[in-house]
C-alpha cells in the first residue's frame, strides 16, 4: 500500500514538485520513499511513491523494474493472485528480483501489454513508464490503471504540455503546478450527494480516473510539444449484463442450493486471499451482517484469534458494541471496543477533517476505528464494506423500484392533478418522493433522487444564481451518470439498483472515504465483499433471489438473504434479524449540543473561496430548519465540512 505520484513536463521543475507531492502523502507510506527520473532535452518524467510495507517487506521497495530496466512501475494496492502470476511469468522466461506483488505487474505488462489488467485480482492504482521503442519510433509511454471497483484512488491533471497524477488531490495541489481553482461543477455535485461525484473533484481541471479504466500517455522524444503529449482513456472492465456471454446463472440453470454453495466458496476464497500479509491483520466489526460475515470467515482460516475493532458510544441507541462483542465471542475473536464521545470529536475535528482528501458527509467513523486499529499494532484490516450494495441491503432496493412503478402512472392522471409539497411533506423522505414525481430530479432514474442530499430545488437556493446559470449540463459526471443509467436499464429492478449503488455511492463516497481516512493512520483496508469475481457472480443472479420473499419485496427487501444463507448458522440470530442501521455517529444530538457553537460559527463565516458561490441566507435557513427538526443533520454537516475543506485548501 502506497501513495504514488508522477509528472511529465517540458520544464526542469518536475523533481522538486514531485518531492512536495510525496511529502504531502507521507501518511500513506511512512516506511520508504522511492523515485524515478528521466531527463531529456525535450521533456522530463518524474515518478515517485511512499511505501507502507506489507508484502515482501525486506526487498519490495519501489520503483520496481523489468530485467533490462526499460519498464518501471509504481503501485498503490495489493495483487492477491500475484503468486500464481509470478509462477506463470517465470515459466515464460521472466526473471524476478523480489517477492513483491508489484513486480508481478511489471512483468505481466512486459508480457501482455495493457491487457495485463485482466490478469490482476486485487485493488490497485499503478503507473508503468515504458521506454521501449515501439514500431521503430522513439516514443515513451506512461500507462496508468485503476482497479475494477475503484477501491484505490487515482487523480490526474493534463493541460498545456503538462500531465500529473497522484493518489490524492492534495498531492496534486502540493506540486505547485495545478491552479487552486474551485470546480463549480464539483461543488454542485457535492451539494447534490454529500461527496464530489466521480470523475469530478473539487479542483477545476483535476479528475479521477474512473474505476475499471486505463490511461495511456504518449510522449514523442524527438519533437515534443503540447500536441505531442496525448492521453487516451479506455475501459477494460464493466459489470456483466444479461446480454453478455458471461451471463450463465439464474433460475432454471442452477438451483438455489447450488448457487448458495458456490457463493460460500467465493466468499471464503475472497477472505482467504486478503489474509496475505507479512504484517499484523485485524478487522472492523460493527453489529451488521457484512462485517460479522467477514470476521466469521476470517476466524475459520486464521491460526490466531482475529482482532476485531468496534466503535461504541455512550448513547446506547447508537452503539453497536454489545452485539458486536457477542458476535466476536461466537467467532472466538479478540474484541476491542472504542468509545467515542462528543468532546473528543470536537477536539479531534481539525485533524479528522484534514484527513479528508475531498469533502464528504461520511468518513469520520472510519477515521476513529482506523486510528484505534493502528494504535493496537495492526497494519491491515478487513472491512465488510460493499455488502449492502451487492446483497441488496439498502432501503433504495425497496423504494427505487416502487418509485419507478409509481412514476409510470403519472401520465394517466388528470391534468388537474398537481403534486405540491404541503405540511404533510416536511421531512426529507417525502420531499424526495414528491420531487421525483413532480420532475424536480437530477436524473430520470429514481435512484439518483433517493440518494440525493439536497434535491435540485434546494440546491438552487444554496447556489448563487449566476453560478447556477454557469453549470455545465454535459460535464464528465453527468455524462458518466447517463452512461450508468443506460447500463442499468438492462437489469431487473433489484440488480439495476445494485449496479447504480456500485458505480455511484460506493466509489464516490464509501471507498474514497475509507481509503483516505484509513491511510491517514497508515492502515490498509481490504474489502473482500467486492472482489470482482464475487461481484460478477452476484450480478449474474436474478434480483428476486437476493430478497427473502420476492412477492413481498416492498415489505422485506433488505434481509441480504443470500449472504445469510451462505454463512449458514455462523451469524447470530440477533445480527440477522435486527432492524437495519447505518454505521454513523449520534450527529443529530451532538450538532445540537456539544458541537453546536463550532458548527454555527463556521456556517456564519463562509470560506473566502465560497463567497459569491453559496448564498449565506440559504445556509442559515438550513441551520434553522435542522434546529426545528425539519431536515437531517447530514445537510448541516455537509455545509460545515465543505466550508472547512475549502478554507484549508483554497483559502
Amino acid at each position: 500500500m502506497c501513495g504514488i505520484a508522477g509528472i511529465i513536463t517540458r520544464n526542469p521543475v518536475g523533481k522538486a514538485s514531485l518531492e512536495r507531492m510525496l511529502a504531502t502523502m507521507h501518511h500513506r507510506g511512512p516506511d520508504d520513499q522511492g523515485t524515478f527520473n528521466v531527463q531529456r532535452s525535450t521533456f522530463n518524467v518524474a515518478l515517485g511513491m511512499r511505501r507502507l510495507s506489507i508484502i515482501d517487506v525486506a526487498s519490495g521497495d519501489q520503483p520496481i523494474y523489468n530485467e533490462d530496466d526499460t519498464l518501471a512501475i509504481i503501485c498503490n494496492g495489493e495483487i492477491y493472485n500475484y503468486r500464481e502470476l509470478t509462477s506463470e511469468l517465470k515459466s515464460r522466461g521472466h526473471r524476478f528480483a523480489t517477492r513483491s506483488d508489484t513486480e508481478a505487474i511489471v512483468h505481466a505488462y512486459e508480457e501482455w501489454g495493457a491487457d495485463c489488467v485482466h490478469r490482476l485480482r486485487g485493488m490497485f492504482a499503478f503507473a508503468i513508464y515504458d521506454q521501449r521503442s515501439t514500431f521503430n519510433v522513439q516514443c515513451s509511454t506512461l500507462f496508468l490503471a485503476r482497479d475494477r471497483l475503484g477501491i484505490k484512488p487515482l487523480y490526474y491533471y493534463h493541460h498545456d504540455g503538462l500531465c500529473l497524477f497522484a493518489s490524492e488531490v492534495r498531492a496534486l495541489l502540493a506540486s505547485g503546478l495545478v491552479p487552486r481553482r474551485l470546480s463549480l461543477d464539483g461543488v454542485a455535485s457535492y451539494l447534490a450527494y454529500g461527496s464530489v461525484q466521480e470523475p469530478l473533484t473539487l479542483i477545476e481541471g483535476v479528475y479521477s480516473l474512473p474505476p475499471g479504466q486505463g490511461m495511456t500517455i504518449n510522449v514523442q522524444r524527438s519533437t515534443f510539444d503540447v500536441q505531442r503529449l496525448t492521453c487516451h482513456v479506455q475501459r477494460y472492465w464493466d459489470f456483466p449484463t444479461p446480454e453478455d456471454g458471461r451471463w450463465q446463472l439464474g433460475e432454471g440453470r442452477r438451483n438455489q442450493k447450488e448457487i448458495i454453495a458456490e457463493l460460500r466458496d467465493l466468499l471464503a476464497e475472497s477472505v482467504r486471499l486478503r489474509l496475505i500479509s507479512e504484517v499484523p491483520l485485524g478487522a472492523f466489526l460493527s453489529s451488521g451482517i457484512d462485517s460479522s460475515a467477514v470476521v466469521a470467515l476470517m476466524s475459520q482460516v486464521s491460526d490466531a484469534p482475529v482482532k476485531a475493532f468496534t466503535i461504541g458510544f455512550a448513547e446506547q441507541e447508537f452503539s453497536e458494541a454489545e452485539l458486536a462483542q457477542a458476535m466476536a465471542r461466537r467467532c472466538g475473536a479478540e474484541h476491542h471496543e472504542i468509545i467515542v464521545r462528543p468532546q473528543q470529536v470536537l477536539a479531534d475535528l481539525p485533524q479528522a477533517l484534514a484527513a479528508m482528501d475531498q469533502p464528504s458527509i461520511d468518513g469520520i467513523n472510519t477515521y476513529y476505528v482506523s486510528q484505534a486499529t493502528k494504535q493496537a499494532g495492526i497494519t491491515v484490516a478487513l472491512s465488510g464494506l460493499g455488502g449492502d450494495e451487492l446483497f441488496a441491503g439498502y432501503p433504495t432496493f425497496q423504494s427505487g423500484p416502487r418509485l419507478m412503478t409509481l412514476s409510470r402512472y403519472l401520465p394517466t392522471l388528470p391534468p388537474s392533478f398537481v403534486l405540491r409539497p404541503s405540511s404533510l411533506f416536511q421531512n426529507d423522505r417525502w420531499r424526495k418522493f414528491i420531487a421525483f414525481l413532480s420532475g424536480d430530479a437530477y436524473f430520470a432514474h429514481p435512484y439518483y433522487t433517493l440518494r440525493a442530499l439536497f434535491i435540485p430545488g434546494q440546491r438552487a437556493q444554496l447556489l448563487n444564481r449566476e453560478v447556477m446559470a454557469s453549470l455545465n449540463d454535459h460535464n464528465p459526471w453527468r455524462d458518466a451518470v447517463q452512461a450508468h443509467i443506460g447500463h442499468a436499464i438492462r437489469y431487473d429492478p433489484i440488480n439495476a439498483i445494485s449496479y447504480l449503488e456500485c458505480t455511484n455511492y460506493l466509489p464516490s463516497t464509501l471507498l474514497r472515504d475509507t481509503d483516505c481516512m484509513s491511510m491517514a493512520h497508515s492502515l490498509e483496508v481490504r474489502v473482500p465483499l467486492i472482489d470482482h469475481k464475487l461481484v460478477e457472480f452476484m450480478m449474474q443472479l436474478p434480483g428476486n433471489l437476493k430478497i427473502r420473499n420476492p412477492q413481498s419485496a416492498i415489505r422485506n427487501p433488505t434481509s441480504k438473504h443470500l449472504l445469510v444463507q451462505a454463512l449458514g448458522g455462523e451469524l447470530l440470530p440477533e445480527v440477522v434479524h435486527q432492524k437495519k442501521r447505518t454505521f454513523t455517529f449520534p450527529w443529530n444530538r451532538w450538532l445540537r449540543h456539544e458541537l453546536r457553537h463550532e458548527i454555527e460559527d463556521a456556517l456564519a463565516t463562509p470560506a473566502s473561496a465560497l463567497q459569491g458561490i453559496l448564498e449565506p441566507t440559504a445556509i442559515n435557513a438550513v441551520w434553522k430548519q435542522f434546529l426545528a427538526g425539519r431536515v437531517s443533520w447530514s445537510r448541516v454537516w455537509a455545509l460545515y465540512v465543505l466550508q472547512k475543506w475549502v478554507d484549508q485548501h483554497l483559502g
